[in-house]
Formats: C-alpha cells, sequence, structure tokens
C-alpha cells in the first residue's frame, strides 16, 4: 500500500510504503509534520 501525505496548500509532503493494513489513528502523528491529507495511491499512479 503506498500513501501521498499532502499539506494544507497541496503540496505533496512525501510518500510511505507500508506493507500491512494500518489504521487511520496510527496516521494522526504526520500532522506534526505538517500533513492535512493523506491519499491512497493506486497500482501504476505516481
Amino acid at each position: 500500500m503506498s500513501l501521498r501525505i499532502i499539506d494544507y496548500a497541496g503540496n505533496v509532503l512525501g510518500m510511505l510504503q507500508l506493507s500491512g493494513a494500518i489504521l487511520l489513528a496510527d496516521l494522526e502523528s504526520l500532522r506534526r509534520l505538517g500533513a492535512y491529507r493523506v491519499e491512497l495511491i493506486k497500482r501504476g499512479e505516481n
């Protein structure tokens, strides 16, 4: 599973590659880094 981390202005802060399942609450700490939204990246999309 790949996730794109996006800030309030819509800029991509980074990407995460996760091998297993994750709870949405586990991503809460990304807010401290400026994350506003997290998007799931579909296969073949970058």
